[in-house]
């Protein structure tokens, strides 16, 4: 059976930016401090500065936890959290986010995961659960080619590569079926 697979192309010229701009520097632990803060008011439907996450991401193999917000947030930017950078078809969701050594950097360790880790998403209140089945890179030029398979539900993460500063590495997971 041959699967069936949709190429995407996404162009943001601002998707990443190497160097970070903001109006308030705070610190990883005020940043983690907040993002609890975040994580408790999405369940208890309260919102937080006006603005409340759109869903959580946690990925339990390199102990991230860590929500975003709607598109349409002030709050949906790569300098200030996980940006979710599509969601508007009902099989894919893409999210991206910064690496590095910033106090933002929350894709940093996603080359420690291995194929078949689980990936949990609560995503406008309803409970996934994803295998991180493939990556691939692709230029980083503002341009994102997206390969997927279109009969699955997917989560793509979208991260610059450690090595290659003009890379990008996009990764792949499934919704796992019972």
């Amino acid at each position: 059976m041959k699967k069936s697979k949709r190429v995407i192309l996404f162009t943001s010229s601002l998707l990443f930016i190497s160097v970070l701009i903001a109006s308030e520097t705070l610190t990883k632990e005020q940043i983690e401090k907040k993002n609890e803060e975040n994580i408790i008011a999405y369940y208890n439907e309260k919102e937080i500065e006006k603005e409340h996450y759109l869903g959580i991401l946690s990925i339990p193999s390199i102990k991230l936890k860590r929500g975003f917000y709607d598109e349409l947030s002030s709050l949906n930017q790569v300098n200030k959290n996980i940006l979710v950078v599509y969601d508007k078809m009902p099989n894919i969701l893409v999210l991206a986010a910064h690496r590095g050594n910033s106090s933002v950097s929350f894709f940093n360790n996603l080359d420690q995961m291995k194929m078949g880790d689980s990936l949990f998403l609560d995503y406008q209140h309803v409970k996934r659960e994803y295998l991180y089945l493939d990556h691939y890179m692709v230029e980083k030029n503002g341009n994102v080619p997206l390969s997927y398979d279109k009969s699955k539900k997917t989560l793509v993460l979208i991260t610059c590569s450690k090595k290659d500063k003009q890379k990008q590495i996009i990764y792949l997971a499934y919704e796992k079926r019972e």
